[in-house]
């Protein structure tokens, strides 16, 4: 749907204090420093939430919303707020380098399934973590 089309609204900057409950999804883009999520806890039919080379910090005002598809970079690795979250599926975060292990860990909780071989390495490297030396063992 173009910029311009009825019921799409373009926000440029940061979250405004007051979002409207019926938003749906929301792209933020390029933003200068940590994306505050709180506004957005009274979007109540927020579905989809793209931080597109944005950080965030802090998840908590997510944990209530339908969100299914969330996207962006999460600074300090912390996916507990998510743990359990009901419509959210196969969130895309990376993380600065320096809290890569921190994220891989939290990702694996969030999951609250065994991941198959065969998805680990590119959970890993999703979450940016460095996937080069990465063995498979097959135990017979």
């Amino acid at each position: 749907m173009p910029a311009g089309a009825p019921g799409r609204r373009e926000i440029i900057g940061t979250i405004p204090d007051t979002v409207p409950p019926g938003l749906q999804a929301l792209h933020v883009n390029d933003a200068p420093g940590p994306v505050d999520l709180s506004p957005l806890a009274a979007a109540h039919r927020l579905r989809r939430l793209h931080l597109n080379r944005s950080v965030t910090a802090d998840l908590s005002p997510l944990r209530e919303l339908p969100v299914e598809s969330l996207r962006g970079t999460l600074a300090g690795g912390d996916l507990t707020a998510l743990a359990g979250h009901r419509t959210l599926r196969a969130p895309e975060l990376a993380t600065p380098a320096e809290d890569g292990a921190a994220a891989g860990l939290a990702a694996a909780r969030l999951a609250e399934r065994e991941t198959p071989m065969a998805e680990a390495p590119a959970w890993a490297a999703g979450l940016g973590l460095d996937t080069g030396g990465a063995l498979r063992l097959r135990l017979r």
